[in-house]
């Protein structure tokens, strides 16, 4: 039982020193949070954006190596022309995901240079910022 008692104090001293801390570095810690989640939020858009050349893991994004679906799970031979009677048979999601993948084939085709990429993806980012405090301030209001 002392045991018990001995390890519940220490747990009890031990958040009021946490709780201490994070409230004194709170000036610090505030501005540090927000930092990473905004450069977390980014680091899509500016792949996204960015050339292509090699991915995370090193491997080259085009050529033999390169992934043989796409995000979707679609096959090259997927987006081959086809007829409407062709179209009209497919399953609704099947085709949502076809021209979902169209889409993507099509903006994927416009790179930007990394430094590029990073001034739209925060240009992005302050435009939904602004949106969503214009939002705020007239329910406010």
């Amino acid at each position: 039982v002392r045991k018990h008692i001995h390890t519940a104090c220490l747990f009890i001293l031990a958040m009021v020193a946490t709780g201490a801390v994070l409230v004194h570095l709170r000036s610090v810690l505030i501005p540090f949070v927000l930092a990473l989640g905004l450069f977390y939020s980014l680091v899509p858009i500016v792949d996204l954006l960015s050339m292509p050349g090699k991915d995370r893991s090193g491997r080259p994004t085009v050529g033999r190596n390169a992934k043989k679906k796409d995000m979707f799970g679609l096959e090259p031979n997927d987006y081959k022309p086809m007829s409407d009677s062709e179209w009209a048979e497919l399953p609704a999601r099947r085709k949502l995901f076809i021209t979902l993948a169209l889409w993507w084939r099509w903006l994927s085709s416009f790179r930007l240079p990394r430094a590029v990429a990073v001034v739209v993806a925060l240009i992005f980012a302050s435009l939904v910022t602004a949106a969503i405090s214009m939002i705020i301030f007239t329910s406010i209001n």
